[in-house]
């Protein structure tokens, strides 16, 4: 589903198609490489505690929106920057 397109530039390893763009859906590894999480522990600890985007469940894998992911790490990074001045 994902990764049957190529030359990605989004520089989280997926693979994009021929007009260069980027594949709605992320897996669980993908989230956890775009996201600079550890461990999949911690991401569901997001999803609990921090208001992460909840994934999709397809054919018993899980796929998170980008969008959904990008807009909840700016937001993230925003407050964690308001927190150190």
């Amino acid at each position: 589903m994902i990764n049957n397109q190529k030359n990605c530039k989004c520089n989280c390893n997926c693979k994009n198609d021929n007009n260069n763009e980027t594949p709605r859906l992320v897996s669980t590894k993908q989230v956890l490489r775009i996201t600079g999480l550890a461990s999949i522990n911690t991401l569901k600890k997001r999803i609990k505690d921090a208001g992460f985007p909840s994934p999709i469940k397809e054919n018993r894998r899980l796929y998170w929106d980008r969008q959904e992911v990008t807009d909840w790490l700016d937001v993230y990074i925003s407050k964690k920057k308001q927190l150190k001045t």
